[in-house]
């Protein structure tokens, strides 16, 4: 039974959920290990999509510990030194329009929600979303505010 997890079907799978990721070949394994451990007289008759679940829990999993280890190795991403502590005036006027789009509004209070508490641990304690995602999402919409206003900035 186990023997089928090996094919190129399975190996295929495995790939596509981790989109190119070097770590592809451990996941797969690791997969298959789990399923041996956890559900040896397992039976389904979806096995593919059984497989896809467990290596795609696996390789989220995997990717949240790079994220962690990523943070943590990154010095002072939690002290109060923030990471853009010299906001342009254009953005943080921005910032207060209420307009945009779902993700423009998240995007917009997060920024808000970091400036007035200075962490992203205390961020994550008051809206509960992971430290991890608090992070990213700060770090890509404080770049694409800068290449928005770039002209204003470099200019004024």
């Amino acid at each position: 039974m186990f023997d089928k997890f090996y094919t190129s079907q399975f190996k295929d799978i495995t790939k596509k959920i981790c989109k190119g990721d070097e770590s592809w070949q451990d996941i797969h394994q690791d997969a298959i290990v789990l399923i041996y451990e956890k559900y040896p007289n397992f039976t389904t008759e979806n096995l593919e999509g059984f497989f896809a679940t467990i290596t795609w829990q696996l390789y989220q999993n995997h990717r949240r510990n790079l994220d962690n280890q990523a943070i943590s190795l990154n010095e002072s991403i939690d002290s109060k030194e923030e990471l853009y502590s010299d906001l342009p005036d254009i953005i943080v006027r921005y910032l207060d329009v209420d307009d945009g789009d779902i993700e423009t509004r998240y995007n917009k209070n997060l920024v808000k929600l970091y400036l007035k508490y200075g962490t992203f641990k205390r961020v994550s304690e008051e809206t509960q979303i992971p430290f991890c995602t608090l992070y990213r999402d700060y770090k890509r919409y404080i770049k694409q505010l800068h290449d928005k206003f770039k002209d204003s900035i470099t200019s004024g």
